[in-house]
């Protein structure tokens, strides 16, 4: 994950996930706006289960690398059909693979993290990417 970078929150249906951190860190928000927020720094796991909402950002100046575990069959899917549309596949995403997301919450985490961009998506974002930054 690139420097100053969020994934968008998200629910999954169908899988549990985890995340292990190879080398920096990542600012997690498990259970929503209200929800736990940590770091985790190189060498932590973090497990994200279904059902539960979350998200991640890169706050540091240096670019992160992880490892992301889908337990069950079908997530590959989607992550497959993000590589060409991504906006069209979060579209339909909640349809074809059980994962919502929560994009109203994207503005306010970018601000308040100084975050300027969003993986897979195009940015600035009226309003919400760093001055300078675009």
């Amino acid at each position: 994950m690139e420097a100053h970078q969020l994934l968008a929150p998200h629910t999954h249906t169908h899988e549990d996930q985890a995340v292990f951190v190879i080398e920096g860190e990542l600012e997690f928000e498990v259970g929503g706006a209200g929800g736990t927020r940590f770091t985790a720094k190189q060498g932590a796991y973090v497990a994200k289960p279904r059902n539960v909402q979350h998200c991640f950002w890169n706050e540091t100046d240096q670019p992160c690398h992880y490892i992301e575990l889908s337990g069950g069959a079908g997530f590959e899917n989607f992550v497959d059909s993000t590589r060409e549309q991504t906006m069209k596949a979060s579209m339909n995403a909640k349809r074809d693979f059980g994962l919502t997301f929560h994009q109203d919450r994207i503005p306010g985490l970018l601000r308040a993290h100084r975050l300027t961009s969003v993986v897979g998506m195009e940015m600035p974002w009226e309003g919400a990417a760093l001055p300078g930054k675009r």
